[in-house]
């Protein structure tokens, strides 16, 4: 019964370590994100993106390890029942405060995403507004171009009606 405890213990630590590094190398993707979206840096972009989609995937699969482990011992897979999955598994209170540095990395990270998200919706108001503007502008344009056009039109017309008329 101790080894078992001692080998949860261990699976618990791993698990959690592996999550913190993890959340750890999401965050620094979305910081790069943050700076490629403030430099418009459509590459390194494109780079962050990725990363960041690697690292949500590892995320996930641990998150399915999570919840396996959670549901082996009966506790459901929420804050809640991690929180005391964790406390009743802690020998020396390191699991608990593995798991509190995973849940502020995890909060970092939903705050720096919201925050990149927020630049990306400027960014696109903005460039909405730039076309629309450059398509009032193209608009007025073409209607100066039109309107010279009928007036040269006209203008034909009517030099051409008094040639005939005088002839």
């Amino acid at each position: 019964m101790k080894a078992e405890g001692i080998n949860r213990f261990e699976r618990t630590q791993t698990l959690l370590s592996e999550t913190q590094r993890a959340a750890a190398r999401l965050l620094n993707a979305l910081y790069d994100e943050r700076n490629a979206l403030r430099d418009d840096d459509s590459d390194a972009l494109s780079s962050c993106v990725s990363r960041k989609k690697m690292h949500l995937d590892a995320l996930e699969k641990l998150g399915h390890a999570r919840q396996a482990m959670l549901a082996a011992d009966d506790f459901d897979d929420t804050m809640q029942g991690m929180t005391t999955f964790v406390r009743r598994n802690d020998r020396d209170g390191g699991l608990e405060s593995l798991w509190s540095r995973v849940i502020a990395i995890l909060s970092e990270c939903r705050e720096d995403n919201n925050g990149n998200g927020f630049i990306i919706d400027s960014q696109q108001k903005k460039k909405k507004e730039a076309k629309s503007t450059f398509c009032s502008k193209c608009i007025q344009v073409d209607k100066k171009i039109n309107n010279s056009n009928r007036l040269r039109t006209f203008t034909e017309i009517k030099r051409s009606t008094r040639i005939n008329i005088k002839m």
